[in-house]
């Protein structure tokens, strides 16, 4: 006759655990400290997961090759660069025309947060 199989206690701490179970194959993430978006109290903070694979600022961040002064530093830099990057453009005759070309958005989606709320 098989034995009873006993129930495991209830465990509170993993009743509001966020982190995805069902990862991609070649999925390379890094847990990281959030705000809490459902808080009831300001300044609560939850355990998510964030993907590294295409970041290297996280990824440097993440294995602690840099600490938290040069990754924040690095993603200023970033974002002064991104923004410097959408500047004027001069013509290069040396380059071959290409039929089908696109324009350049006029205003991107990271320009529109800061102006607009």
């Amino acid at each position: 006759m098989p034995k009873a199989k006993r129930k495991k206690p209830h465990n509170p701490a993993g009743a509001h655990d966020r982190r995805s179970r069902d990862l991609p194959r070649h999925a390379e993430v890094a847990t990281v400290e959030v705000d809490n978006p459902l808080a009831v109290e300001p300044g609560e903070k939850i355990v998510a997961l964030r993907s590294i694979r295409n970041d290297p600022l996280g990824r440097l961040h993440s294995h602690r090759q840099i600490d938290e002064a040069q990754y924040q530093a690095g993603r200023a830099f970033q974002n002064d660069w991104e923004k410097a990057e959408r500047g004027p453009r001069a013509v290069d005759p040396t380059r071959e025309y290409v039929d089908g070309g696109q324009m350049r958005e006029p205003i991107t989606e990271g320009s529109a947060r800061q102006c607009c709320g």
